[in-house]
Formats: structure tokens, C-alpha cells, sequence
């Protein structure tokens, strides 16, 4: 990404973020909680900072 400020040009580095790893227990946790159904999609990410696909796939696994 660039930006032009009146003549002088400045490059903004993309940072990316370091790929996390989840302990078994969080898994297991964020595995669960669709199947109870005791909390919202939105819930859920908050609770475990994790993307809504994660969620799924764990759900769709059973």
C-alpha cells in the first residue's frame, strides 16, 4: 500500500499476523459449544477469537 502526501510518497509494510495454535482443550471447547447451542455464531467468536469456519468445520465434523 502507498500513499501520496503532497509530493512525498510513503510505503506502508503489511504486517501479517503469526499463525496461532490452538491447545486440544480450546478445540475441544470450540467443537462442543455449536453442538449444545447455548450460544450465538457471533458469541462464540468473541468468546474464543477464532473465525467463524473454525466453528463450522468442528460442528460439521460430527
Amino acid at each position: 500500500m502507498t500513499l501520496a502526501l503532497s509530493s512525498i510518497i510513503v510505503e506502508i509494510p503489511k504486517v501479517r499476523r503469526k499463525r496461532r495454535l490452538h491447545k486440544p482443550e480450546l478445540k475441544a471447547k470450540v467443537t462442543l459449544e455449536p453442538i449444545w447451542g447455548e450460544m450465538t455464531m457471533a458469541q462464540m467468536i468473541r468468546k474464543f477469537d477464532v473465525q467463524a469456519a473454525q466453528i463450522l468445520s468442528g460442528k460439521n465434523s460430527y
